[in-house]
């Protein structure tokens, strides 16, 4: 087999449901960029397709990095766990150095690497998610304990979950958490999975507590039109999109909110806008098009059940790609707090998008191993 053929000869033996699914999103997408962009573009850059040539651009990239993960067998990709570790820890410090990392938004998140800038952050959810998942199958004998079972991946969390507050993303963290949780509940007692639990709402308390401007969005999200000219006014207009497209929404092109109205129409909050112009059937349609994703996932990594590190591998890229679009879709509908996160495979790309993109290779890659 040439190596220009390998790569679709493992989509082909590969779960269909996942390929079919992603290719949707990623057309959604698309469609959903122009669509809130095309406006916006005009009036900064004097085109209407500035940021879907981006957007496009990106995508390419991903597809690259897709075509060449496919070809990564699962064996290589634990081997190089622990590395992966040390990367993420390196790499999260110097995105915290100032002159290093770059500042947008009030948050050093980036990189700048002289050709692109690129957020590391989304980077270490794979990095995280991969070295947990040769975590447990390596030391799969003492995970029913405490400690060390336990209490050390804990630590190392914690330490990852420090360099991400210092950006600050909490974002990331909260889902590379849950994302280490689920693979962790796979393995642990149900005593300990209560432990994580209460440690996980203490945290999160805290985070919010002591800081004034997640405050704010929790009271927001509590009550928008309370504070509709602090906090609360994106949801506000994420709401009104939403309600106004009815059933069948207000067409492409048609929607009325992305004319300044809702900020991060095309990122975070793109999910209201095809409420808004595809309707309920759009959105419902992305909604089955994530649940598809996440139980045919969750199949392929009932399929290595046997293989500690595949079947943890499995779970952890479909979480990767089902919290953050969950989150997200709870955010845009008022469901939870606003929180600044993309909808994979939607959301004008950047980083995300090339992630997303990678994550899904693995997946398939592990359902080309099975008959599903």
């Amino acid at each position: 087999m040439s190596i220009l053929n390998k790569p679709f000869q493992i989509l082909k033996n590969s779960d269909p449901w996942l390929w079919i699914s992603m290719l949707c999103l990623i057309a959604i997408g698309l469609l959903m960029v122009y669509s809130t962009t095309a406006i916006s573009s005009e009036q900064e850059f004097g085109e209407s397709t500035h940021y879907i040539s981006n957007h496009l651009a990106r995508l390419g990239v991903g597809l690259l990095a897709f075509f060449i993960m496919l070809c990564v067998p699962p064996e290589i990709i634990n081997k190089c766990a622990p590395s992966l570790l040390i990367i993420s820890i390196i790499i999260l410090t110097f995105v915290a150095i100032p002159g290093i990392g770059q500042k947008a938004g009030g948050a050093r998140r980036w990189l700048d690497t002289g050709f692109v800038r690129v957020q590391p952050g989304e980077f270490v959810k794979i990095f995280m998610m991969v070295f947990f998942a040769h975590y447990i199958s390596k030391y799969k004998n003492i995970m029913t304990y405490f400690v060390p079972g336990i209490v050390t991946p804990i630590l190392i969390l914690a330490l990852v979950g420090l360099l991400y507050l210092i950006q600050p993303d909490l974002g990331s963290f909260v889902v590379v958490a849950i994302v280490v949780s689920c693979l962790l509940f796979t393995v642990i007692n149900f005593r300990h999975i209560l432990y994580l639990l209460l440690l996980g709402s203490a945290f999160l308390i805290t985070a919010i507590s002591f800081s004034p401007y997640r405050m704010k969005r929790f009271l927001a999200f509590q009550d928008p039109f309370k504070v509709a000219s602090e906090g609360g006014y994106q949801l506000i207009q994420s709401l009104i999109a939403i309600g106004s497209g009815g059933f069948w929404g207000t067409g492409i092109g048609g929607g009325r909110q992305k004319l300044f109205f809702l900020p991060a129409a095309h990122t975070d909050f793109i999910y209201a806008m095809i409420g808004e112009e595809i309707g309920l059937l759009g959105a419902l349609t992305v909604l089955i098009l994530f649940g598809v994703i996440t139980f045919r996932g969750l199949q392929v990594a009932k399929k290595h059940i046997e293989n500690i590190f595949c079947c943890s591998l499995a779970i952890g890229c479909t979480a990767l790609i089902s919290i953050p679009a969950f989150l997200n879709m709870g955010v845009v509908l008022g469901l939870l707090p606003t929180k600044g996160m993309v909808l994979p495979f939607i959301s004008y790309g950047g980083t995300a998008l090339i992630v997303y993109m990678i994550v899904m290779a693995i997946l398939l890659k592990l359902s080309s191993y099975t008959k599903m």
